[in-house]
């Protein structure tokens, strides 16, 4: 560019220059009210530790498998969605009776996510509203967080529940099954049953042994009597009369007692006997009897089997009841979010960028009216018929 054409751009810029001069009062003025205008800023945060607690699902079969970073990053997001949602947002400013909407409430808020911390800042005109705002914005998304991460625990433990009244419904009529068949049969325990009636039985047969081999004893004994009292009567008979009167008396007397001996021998295995065969009748009833039991034990079995059944499904079913019941009461009231640092009221409001926007804005006001200068003076001389010629150097 040449000097003359620089002169004659300036000789414009000068004759024009009260354009340049009011755009930027004007820019600066309408800065500067804004500036006077507009209410001052507060703002106040809450920071907040994700913990990674146990998950709420209830699982009946097999466990999930998550990690501690798995959920705090769920958890996190879902806090976070629910701080930005309209619902959470309506319900702070119903609370706190708000003059304004939804967007405007959520247009003041931010939030900021760093591994497992999560700070959620609200900017308001007052230093009062600022910290209510966002405590009851907090306070009204971990409500909705607590509830949604506990509708799992909710839902399962209703389904639980009724299975758990259904469970021991079916427990209550297998017992009453099993207990039928113990009335009707007269038995407690059919094992103890069993085992009692096998031990009588061995004691019965070993009782009928004995009465056996004392048989056996007393009839050994009374054949070896028989065979002496034979010897000694026969010896009576061989002394001689009238010499030996009295040594065949004392023989005879001798054969006397041992074929009353032999009698008494006699009646003893009598008894015997007579008990071997009490023996014999009492061990054939008491075997009907064991094989009776023993047909007993498939339906016994049976019933028992029903009732250990019911009772394990019972069982893992009020376990169950109860881990939902705890989840529950963890998501709700416990929580998988902890404030560490709670909303502080503001001393002071945020600061300004007036000066930053009055730069700016000045500088701007400035190129705006240079161009605007060179506009009107385009349009003018075209308007006039005349155009600018560059000058001869």
């Amino acid at each position: 560019m040449r000097d003359n054409d620089f002169g004659h751009y300036w000789q414009i810029i000068r004759r024009r220059s009260w354009m340049i001069l009011l755009l930027f009062a004007v820019t600066m003025t309408v800065i500067l009210v804004r500036a006077l205008t507009t209410k001052p800023v507060y703002s106040a945060g809450v920071r907040l530790q994700v913990i990674p607690m146990e998950s709420e699902q209830i699982t009946l079969y097999s466990p999930l498998k998550t990690t501690s970073t798995d959920v705090i990053d769920e958890i996190g997001y879902q806090f976070v969605q629910a701080v930005a949602n309209g619902s959470t947002a309506w319900r702070t400013i119903a609370a706190l009776n708000l003059n304004m909407d939804a967007d405007q409430f959520l247009r003041r808020l931010q939030t900021a996510r760093d591994g497992e911390f999560v700070s959620v800042v609200m900017q308001a005109d007052s230093p009062q509203q600022a910290e209510a705002a966002v405590t009851a914005q907090v306070d009204n998304a971990l409500t909705a967080v607590r509830a949604n991460r506990s509708r799992p625990a909710v839902v399962t433990g209703d389904f639980v529940a009724q299975q758990l009244a259904e469970a021991e419904q079916a427990l209550a009529a297998a017992q009453a099954d099993l207990q039928r068949f113990k009335l009707s049969h007269s038995i407690d325990s059919l094992g103890r049953e069993t085992l009692a009636y096998q031990d009588q039985l061995r004691e019965m047969r070993k009782a009928q042994e004995n009465a056996s081999l004392q048989e056996v004893q007393l009839t050994a004994k009374m054949k070896a009597l028989e065979a002496e009292a034979g010897t000694t009567e026969a010896a009576a008979k061989a002394v001689p009369t009238p010499t030996g009167s009295e040594e065949r008396a004392t023989l005879n007397r001798r054969a006397a007692d041992l074929r009353s001996s032999v009698a008494s021998l006699r009646g003893e295995i009598a008894g015997q006997q007579a008990l071997k065969t009490e023996y014999e009748q009492s061990i054939a009833r008491w075997e009907t009897e064991l094989t009776s039991l023993i047909g007993l034990i498939e339906e016994h079995d049976r019933l028992t089997n029903a009732v250990n059944q019911a009772q394990h499904t019972r069982d893992f079913l009020f376990d169950k009841s109860l881990e939902a019941r705890l989840k529950q009461e963890q998501a709700q009231n416990v929580g998988y979010l902890k404030v560490i640092e709670p909303a502080r009221r503001p001393d002071q409001p945020l600061p300004t960028r007036t000066l930053q926007t009055a730069l700016v804005g000045g500088l701007l006001s400035l190129v705006a009216g240079v161009i605007l200068v060179f506009l009107f003076e385009f349009l003018e001389s075209f308007a006039g018929g005349s155009r600018p010629q560059p000058r001869e150097p």
